[in-house]
């Protein structure tokens, strides 16, 4: 069953078919750049090829411990815009990480 209204052209149907996908419109996900060095600042767009889908890690049950992200190299598609303010104070190789809402 298509949720496509009609009069759309063939890209419109494709955005609105794809919103609740895991690379939909409008779909939410924790991603972290690509690259370290930089933090993430709230309602900047980023383009999906800056950005990777992401996950987190603690190494104490009591999550007393450090936090680790967890970069799983997989690139998402479209443009998406942060939701999170991720300052990198540490630089280097550290990677920011937070959350992005796709918008095209």
């Amino acid at each position: 069953m298509s949720i496509t209204p009609p009069g759309l052209t063939a890209e419109q149907k494709a955005k609105v078919n794809g919103i609740g996908n895991l690379n939909g419109i409008g779909q939410t996900a924790t991603l972290c750049l690509a690259s370290g060095g930089a933090g993430i600042n709230p309602g900047q767009t980023y383009s999906g090829s800056a950005l990777r889908y992401n996950g987190a890690v603690t190494s104490s049950p009591s999550f007393s411990s450090t936090l680790r992200t967890c970069n799983n190299g997989i690139t998402p598609q479209g443009t998406w815009r942060a939701t999170c303010d991720s300052d990198n104070g540490y630089g280097g190789n550290y990677r920011a990480m937070g959350t992005f809402v796709r918008i095209d």
